[in-house]
């Protein structure tokens, strides 16, 4: 018999995946950015595939234990939002300094 946990990092990776994808291009491909820097350990960028980002996630997730899994993936949830949320202003400027 399996542990639920070990369906988990899959079933987290894949929400992930699926709310970035909902994301315009431009805010996804910060959020993708983000990802390693928010751990260097999630091996993905802004140009990767979405198989590629949910490859990294699943074995980011995997290597976690389980409270630091749901934990990091509720930040992860949290940091889509925010690139949701911030004004078009804002990432004007961000897409500005980018750019240079």
């Amino acid at each position: 018999m399996t542990h639920p946990f070990d369906v988990q990092p899959s079933v987290f990776a894949t929400s992930i995946v699926v709310l970035a994808n909902l994301m315009p291009d431009d805010r996804r491909s910060f959020f993708l950015e983000w990802l390693p820097a928010h751990d260097e350990r999630i091996a993905c960028g802004r140009e990767d595939s979405p198989q590629r980002v949910h490859v990294a996630l699943e074995l980011w997730f995997s290597s976690l234990p389980y409270e630091n899994a749901r934990r990091e993936y509720h930040t992860l949830i949290h940091e889509i939002c925010w690139w949701e949320d911030l004004k078009t202003s804002a990432l004007q400027r961000m897409l500005g300094k980018a750019r240079k």
